[in-house]
């Protein structure tokens, strides 16, 4: 915001930049009016805006040409004429306090209140009768000057010297500079009390500066809106007449509105009766790169409290929704899009294409990747099926991939066990260790219209086994191992074709389910392909007793060897 009003804007005719004195002046005036109420915003200061010097007004060009159809000629304007023929003439006369232009040899025009377009017509006509000829050019050789009264809070209160091309910045600045016033004392004493000076609690207002006219109508000055969009609206031309009425702000009880986030320049502003949304937004010189208007909030100071307004500012922009105004003391908070994370997740075994496929993080859905995939093979064990994900520390934070899965750690965990068989401990490390890393998705409804939506994550790894057609039993039973699947059958006849239970058994079978690693009673739960059939040694202990023997040693272990070197290997490919 600060450096808005050091881009001044540039000087027209007759308003070319002064001493360097005043210059310096000038700077230093804006400068410190920004720093009285924008203390701790650096915002400026990142982009080099505080530190222009005054030579930087120095080289500014002028504003613009003069535009014929505009400029209204009046009392002290130098007018040229240039006749072209035969005998080419110049000619050059000054607009009379009666309003009367002059010109030897081809008459006496009334001016005043016409533009030069307009009196070039009459000049004309004239010049062609006394010389037959209508090619001629009119140009304003030099502006009139009139004075304009300033009053408030500036250093000079009084006349200053102005012309009809000069700006209402121009006496602002004249009038705390003191370059080129004429301040009358009587004036000055009368808008001293009007206006009284209290510099020491009090800043000049840029935003709600007025002109009175001549004719009693009132114009606003809004000098930051002007140097920070170039609306010349907000920086009238000045008339003869005109009174300048320059407020003081109460620093303490300043009426600000502020705008932050992802915006240009954040900053707080002095608060104008006409501010709205799309003001503020234009102050703080747009949005910046992902920032998100169609969810702008304004937070703002009732009786009760405050209260927030969600507003679509895109809408505005584009004028498909009204303007909203603001109240003093509004806070405009522009956000940040959320940024979609794009990432991989691995997909290996009975699919159609197994491999890398990129996603939308958080956003990306299992069922999307499994197309993706081309499907499942005929061969599929959906119950089988799993997604790991990458483990992370409480804050969210992704652990080294071999952490978890270090086999020497493993070995020595299971040689800690104790009494427990390692093909036990490996198998209840097996559930938990997968579980703490496990996504929970039924791959069999996955199409289905009542199926779960399961949603991915970066360096998730999918899992569909082949269905080999077999149960695995373990535990006490006289040959562990695989046994060939029959739909329909009992885990009974599994523990049969596995050589039966061992005197050490105690009957309590567990199965535990492919895929989901559930646990169930064996008497509730049918046998399906690829799940684990446990048959527990006879202790003294109940089957829950064990388990929580068991338990904290399996939370230590991550996972047996076979899972560990697999997900090792998929997770260590960056």
């Amino acid at each position: 915001m600060m450096l808005a009003l050091c881009c001044a804007a540039t000087p027209v005719y007759g308003q070319s930049s002064s001493s360097s004195g005043a210059d310096e002046r000038r700077s230093s005036m804006m400068n410190s009016y920004f720093s009285s109420f924008s203390k701790g915003q650096t915002a400026a200061d990142r982009l080099g805006l505080l530190n222009l010097s005054p030579e930087t007004f120095q080289s500014i060009p002028l504003e613009e040409t003069i535009n014929p159809d505009e400029y209204v000629l009046g009392a002290g304007d130098v007018v040229e004429v240039n006749l072209y023929g035969t005998f080419p003439l110049s000619l050059r006369g000054m607009v009379s306090p009666e309003g009367t232009l002059s010109l030897r040899t081809v008459g006496a025009f009334a001016v005043s209140g016409k533009t030069l377009s307009e009196i070039r017509k009459v000049i004309e006509t004239a010049s062609f009768k006394q010389y037959k000829t209508s090619d001629i050019s009119i140009s304003l050789h030099q502006p009139r000057t009139f004075f304009v009264m300033i009053t408030g809070a500036v250093k000079l209160q009084g006349q200053q010297v102005a012309t009809p091309l000069d700006r209402a910045d121009k006496i602002f600045y004249q009038a705390n500079s003191g370059a080129a016033s004429q301040p009358d004392p009587a004036q000055a004493a009368v808008a001293r009390r009007l206006y009284p000076e209290t510099p020491n609690a009090t800043q000049a207002s840029l935003r709600n500066i007025t002109i009175k006219r001549k004719d009693g109508s009132l114009e606003q000055v809004d000098l930051i809106r002007y140097f920070l969009t170039g609306d010349r609206q907000f920086n009238p031309r000045l008339r003869e007449g005109d009174v300048i009425q320059v407020p003081n702000l109460q620093l303490e009880n300043m009426e600000l509105v502020g705008i932050n986030g992802a915006v240009q320049l954040p900053a707080l502003y002095e608060y104008s009766k006409n501010d709205s949304l799309s003001t503020l937004y234009k102050l703080s010189l747009g949005a910046t790169k992902n920032a998100d208007l169609e969810h702008v909030q304004i937070t703002r100071r009732t009786e009760q409290g405050f209260e927030k307004l969600d507003v679509n500012l895109s809408k505005i922009l584009a004028g498909d929704s009204p303007d909203i105004a603001l109240k003093p003391h509004d806070r405009v908070q522009v956000r940040l899009k959320e940024l979609s994370r794009i990432g991989n997740v691995t997909v290996r075994g009975a699919v159609m294409y197994p491999g890398f496929f990129a996603i939308e993080s958080q956003k990306t859905t299992l069922q999307e990747v499994i197309a993706l995939a081309g499907g499942f093979t005929k061969e599929a064990l959906l119950s089988g099926a799993r997604i790991f994900r990458k483990p992370k520390t409480e804050e969210g934070v992704p652990l080294p991939a071999n952490a978890p899965q270090d086999l020497e750690f493993i070995r020595s965990q299971l040689i800690r066990a104790g009494d427990l068989d390692a093909e036990e401990i490996a198998n209840f490390n097996l559930e938990l260790g997968a579980r703490r890393n496990y996504v929970s998705a039924d791959f069999r409804t996955l199409n289905s219209p009542n199926g779960s939506t399961v949603v991915l994550e970066d360096g998730d790894l999918i899992i569909v086994p082949r269905d080999a057609g077999t149960v695995y039993v373990f535990g006490q039973v006289a040959n562990p191992g695989y046994v060939k699947f029959t739909a329909g059958q009992s885990y009974k006849t599994y523990i049969a074709l596995s050589g039966g239970e061992t005197n050490e058994s105690t009957g309590d079978v567990r199965i535990l389910k492919a895929g989901s690693y559930d646990w169930k009673f064996a008497h509730e739960t049918t046998v399906e392909s690829g799940d684990w059939i446990f048959v527990p040694k006879k202790f003294q202990k109940t089957f829950s007793q064990q388990m929580l023997e068991i338990t904290p040693v399996v939370t230590i272990v991550s996972t047996v060897a076979t899972l560990a070197l697999l997900i090792f290997q998929v997770f260590r490919q960056p």
